[in-house]
């Protein structure tokens, strides 16, 4: 047995590349899920491995779009129920040809076999209807129909051979005996019961639309009760297992609505008809144009639940079909529209059993739960997907989900699920294990049948989705961690280009196939994009390699650094007591130098500050070996003037010596003012009980912004116009006029600040003489 071990990255010191290691790693599902894969599938850890190995039945035919429900005869006959033409398929020996066609173009949407290998076929369109077909008959009569009925969404039939149906869209339970009388067993008030099994006693489990409710009913008194209120809309398949556990899968769309009560009715305002090419030959299989179903998409993605360390490796347990009983439940395909939603039905259940339904909250994806007999409900599954059906098998749980046609396998009681394949259709809408032990596919969108052998492929392929690394680079050796059982083998290939969609003229030729053993070189040219390709082998149907990550180290060229802005803006320090000036404001001003940088290598980066007075000035570095993008510049000791500043960025110490690169860029002009404004040529006038008070004030850098007085006080300031009215110059005039003055000494204090924020103070005394003293 080989194992794989991580590869030496080789790093190639070239004056032209980076330092700085780039790497793509893929190591979870959603990771390996963005590539196109072929007989392989990414397990819940992230693992690529082999997939089931899957025989297409049905690829496409002109009467079917949709695959609904599979059911098995005694003699192992499967039957197909289809839409939207209501054809019934029978598969002997692996071949698939039509039975027969309903009338009026219903859609099959559930089927059951009973003891004496009869058919029963539940169907929705404009009214809802039972048929039995009789074993080696073509003519299939109706047993069951009602008013309000539209839909028959599944069927549960007993040793006896009563049948139970789950209808919409009036949210009723019907009991149908073997003599065909029927009556109403519980009526709900939901639009639809979207799924039911039961024990084979007298329990009936019911999963409904669209609040998501699961209802345990008593067929023979009526009585139900709701054990679960699940977060999603519709509840599309249960499965009730030998210990009593029920599982309870979910289906609600992206758009948090759920399948059957919002979608168009195929051939009743659905989606246009959309050709198909294909042969002419008229025979089942001719592609021809067909109207589809709107069957809604859903969420895209697997859940990528990646392991918490890295794991040791480990020998690769077989992958193998588990034998396993039939399961009557059927599968529960997505619906059409109702033409109308009604309300629920005013008749209630047995009272103390129904209780009011909450508006659920929608949920992110979609679950699958299992409600132990105590009530005890856990979740066991959560996938961005829609499960569309289940079925159990050997104590597991096979589910099929929409959007990327997935089988996943869960087992309950432990952590694990494992992706077992992918089909080409989108929507696996039915499950079957057949008495052979095979387990069949029927799809959606296109419509088709597969089935899933107990071996895995013998081939399978991994193409990785297009990387970018935004400019040419260099791509350094595949690193890989993995497995390689005896038996199986791992190759790898890749190509590169400078085309972001690949191909053969614009791209590399892909390498040769190299043994995933050995050292893995790229053998790509330097280019903007790569892909890489996985080839997994094996010649043991119980055995495949495993790929539990890929990374590939590329080398991109050291480009420059990047300096998108540089912002400057007065801040205020608070000056020490030492420093305080009677002359200067209780505060220091600063200039704040901050820069927005990056580089497209992702390098560390270094900047140096330099200033300049004037445009033309000589640079004079400020500070250097900054990593960080700001500065506090203290301009106490710069004279005042408008400067400019520059910020240059390096990525020397991120690369090679001579390697390095470096970008810079210049501020807008800065003012630096320290110095407050000159009050000058005071003059005071006092005449009786007033004063005029007259100032020049004059400031050598930048304007003067205004002036004030106070008298008597240091708190207690009056703003002063200008002589002009409008304070715009470094130089200006202003007049400070004081009436009804009290008799005595005062002091007046003149103030003049500058744009800036500087400030300048002078005193003046004027003497009121008291009216006795004029005399």
């Amino acid at each position: 047995m080989n194992r794989l071990a991580t590869l030496i990255l080789l790093v190639l010191t070239l004056p032209a590349l980076s330092a700085t290691t780039s790497r793509w790693k893929h190591t979870t599902a959603d990771d390996f899920r963005q590539g196109t894969t072929h007989n392989v599938v990414a397990s819940s850890l992230g693992d690529l491995k082999l997939s089931r190995a899957i025989k297409t039945l049905l690829e496409q035919s002109p009467d079917v779009d949709a695959v609904y429900a599979l059911a098995e005869a005694p003699d192992k006959t499967v039957y197909a129920g289809t839409g939207p033409k209501g054809v019934i398929l029978e598969i002997k020996n692996e071949k698939v040809a039509p039975l027969l066609t309903l009338e009026d173009s219903q859609q099959i949407f559930s089927l059951a076999v009973d003891a004496k290998g009869s058919l029963l076929i539940g169907t929705g369109g404009q009214a809802g209807k039972i048929f039995r077909l009789e074993q080696g008959s073509k003519a299939p009569k109706v047993i069951f129909e009602h008013d309000g009925v539209q839909y028959i969404w599944s069927m549960k039939l007993l040793a006896d051979g009563t049948i139970y149906a789950a209808t919409g869209p009036e949210g009723q339970l019907f009991e149908i005996a073997p003599g065909g009388e029927s009556r109403v067993v519980f009526h709900c008030p939901e639009n639809n019961l979207l799924s039911l099994t039961g024990d084979g006693k007298d329990t009936l489990y019911v999963g409904t639309d669209p609040h998501g409710l699961i209802y345990k009913v008593n067929r023979k008194t009526g009585e139900a009760f709701v054990l679960y209120d699940a977060g999603e809309s519709e509840i599309t398949a249960l499965v009730l297992s030998a210990n009593g556990n029920l599982y309870a899968a979910t289906g609600q769309s992206e758009a948090g609505e759920g399948f059957g009560h919002d979608d168009a009715m195929p051939g009743a305002g659905g989606r246009p008809e959309t050709p198909i090419e294909g042969p002419a030959d008229g025979g089942l299989l001719q592609r021809i144009s067909v109207e589809l179903p709107d069957i809604r998409p859903a969420l895209s993605g697997l859940g990528t639940a990646r392991r918490p360390t890295p794991a040791p490796l480990f020998p690769l347990g077989q992958l193998v079909a588990h034998e396993g009983h039939d399961v009557a439940k059927q599968p529960v395909p997505p619906k059409p529209a109702e033409p109308e939603i009604k309300p629920p039905h005013p008749q209630p259940p047995a009272a103390g059993h129904a209780p009011a339904i909450p508006d659920n909250m929608p949920t992110e994806g979609n679950a699958i739960y299992c409600i132990e007999p105590s009530g005890t409900t856990t979740e066991i599954l959560r996938q961005p997907l829609p499960i569309l059906s289940m079925i159990e098998s050997d104590g597991k749980l096979l589910a099929g989900t929409g959007t990327e046609g997935t089988i996943l396998e869960i087992t309950p009681g432990s952590d694990e699920t494992r992706t077992l394949a992918k089909v080409d259709a989108k929507q696996v809408m039915a499950l079957l294990t057949t008495a052979s032990g095979q387990v069949m596919l029927g799809a959606a969108n296109a419509g088709g049948i597969s089935v899933l052998t107990k071996g895995l492929a013998a081939e399978g392929t991994f193409v990785s989705a297009v990387l970018d690394a935004t400019q040419i680079s260099q791509f350094g050796k595949i690193q890989l961690h993995g497995l390689v059982p005896d038996g199986t083998a791992l190759k790898v290939a890749a190509r590169s280009g400078n085309l972001q969609e690949p191909g053969d003229d614009a791209w590399s030729k892909w390498s040769e196939d190299v043994s995933a053993a050995e050292f893995v070189d790229a053998k790509c040219p330097s280019a903007r994009f790569f892909q890489y390709r996985l080839t997994l082998t094996s010649t043991n149907p119980g055995q495949t390699p495993t790929v539990e990550d890929v990374e590939i180290p590329y080398l991109q060229p050291n480009l420059a650094p990047q300096i998108k802005s540089i912002t400057i803006a007065v801040t205020e320090k608070n000056q020490s007591p030492a420093d305080a000036d009677a002359h200067q404001p209780a505060s220091q001003r600063h200039q704040t130098i901050s820069w927005e940088a990056s580089d497209p290598n992702a390098d560390a980066l270094e900047f140096s500050l330099y200033v300049r007075q004037a445009a033309k000035g000589e640079w004079i570095l400020l500070k250097d070996k900054l990593t960080e993008s700001t500065f506090e510049w203290d301009t106490r000791a710069t004279a005042d003037g408008r400067y400019e500043v520059k910020v240059v960025a390096s990525d020397a110490k991120a690369n090679p010596a001579g390697a390095g690169r470096t970008a810079s860029r210049v501020s807008d002009p800065v003012l630096v003012d320290n110095t407050a404004p000159a009050i000058g040529d005071v003059k005071a006038v006092v005449d009786a009980r007033s004063a005029s008070v007259s100032s020049r004030i004059v400031d050598r850098t930048s304007t003067v912004a205004g002036v004030d007085f106070a008298i008597d006080s240091a708190t207690d300031w009056q703003a002063v116009k200008a002589v002009d009215n409008i304070f715009d110059q470094p130089e200006e005039s202003a007049v400070v006029k004081l009436t009804d003055l009290a008799p005595g000494l005062h002091q007046i204090t003149l103030r003049a600040t500058d744009a800036q924020g500087n400030q300048a103070f002078e005193n003046v005394t004027v003497r009121i003489e008291s009216p006795a003293a004029s005399k």
